[in-house]
């Protein structure tokens, strides 16, 4: 007899298989997606690191900041003849960097390319670079000064140990970094934090001028992913998309239908087939009873009569 639990039990079994195919999509989209903004943010950072090591080999820069001036004037001089044609400005200007080199020496003038170890000494990011052994360092840093910023920091005295220390810097430009993270053309939500610091998402405008906002890990993470980036402690969180139910629904459609069917023009025909049967049972009973209780009724009729 067909059974109408059977059928629920077939409908569970492929409605859960759906659903776990449905979960199996979602996690292989959000591992991707988990990869791409990984590997955005380390050719970023790469590309800096590139920019560093031909910076670093620079005979002329290291003479340049470890030099001691006589004066304003001759710093000037020296600067002039240095800038023209340099390494540093070509540089800067290929890649619309923001570079900059401090080095600890008192005769330097403080400008856009170069700049006294002094003035950045009591820096929370400089301190964090210093106390993390002077190796190549990747810092999101704020301060009310220069809002949010993305730093590649290398020191540049492995060639000229002998010499004053020098520090060059990088700055990531963080709204070039946002834009790019917003038109990732990915619809589920990601955060990259540090910490608890949110440092880019494409839930929310990043302002460069504002703090960085909190992120607070809940039961709606799909997928998070950690690495290291140059020293710098970084974990990616996807978001779970919103409205799986619906998406199911829309992307199986066809499947829920024949379901749909199956569940109704069965058992209706099934239905009708065993009414039919007992019908046509009861009226070939009726047909052969009709003799007997006839004779009966003869019976009944004489043996009145004889009376």
């Amino acid at each position: 007899m067909y059974s109408g639990s059977h059928i629920f039990l077939t409908d569970i079994v492929i409605l859960h298989a759906l659903a776990k195919n449905e979960h199996a999509e979602q996690l292989h989209q959000m591992e991707k997606i988990a990869k791409f903004v990984q590997s955005m943010l380390s050719a970023a950072t790469e590309d800096s690191a590139l920019i560093s090591t031909s910076l670093y080999m620079d005979n002329s820069l290291q003479d340049f900041v470890s030099r001691q001036y006589a004066s304003p004037q001759d710093y000037f001089s020296s600067y002039r003849e240095y800038i023209h044609n340099s390494l540093l400005q070509g540089v800067s200007r290929i890649t619309n960097s923001v570079i900059r080199v401090y080095a600890d020496n008192e005769t330097l003038i403080n400008g856009s390319e170069f700049a006294r170890l002094s003035t950045v000494s009591q820096e929370p990011w400089y301190q964090q670079y210093t106390a993390d052994g002077y190796s190549p360092r990747l810092l999101f840093s704020y301060d009310e000064t220069d809002g949010r910023q993305v730093l590649f920091l290398r020191g540049m005295n492995g060639l000229y140990s002998n010499k004053v220390e020098r520090l060059l810097c990088i700055e990531i430009n963080y709204s070039t970094l946002d834009r790019d993270f917003q038109n990732m053309g990915y619809n589920d939500s990601v955060y990259v934090c540090s910490g608890n610091r949110i440092l880019l998402t494409n839930a929310m405008p990043n302002y460069r001028w504002q703090p960085y906002d909190t992120f607070s890990p809940s039961d709606s993470v799909g997928l998070s992913q950690h690495f290291t980036l140059y020293g710098e402690d970084l974990d990616i969180y996807v978001m779970e998309p919103s409205g799986n139910v619906l998406a199911l629904i829309r992307q199986n459609i066809h499947i829920l239908i024949l379901l749909l069917i199956l569940n109704i023009i069965p058992p209706q025909l099934l239905m009708n087939l065993l009414e039919n049967s007992i019908t046509s049972r009861l009226s070939r009973l009726e047909k052969s009873l009709q003799p007997d209780r006839q004779r009966r009724v003869d019976q009944d009729f004489r043996a009145k009569r004889s009376r």
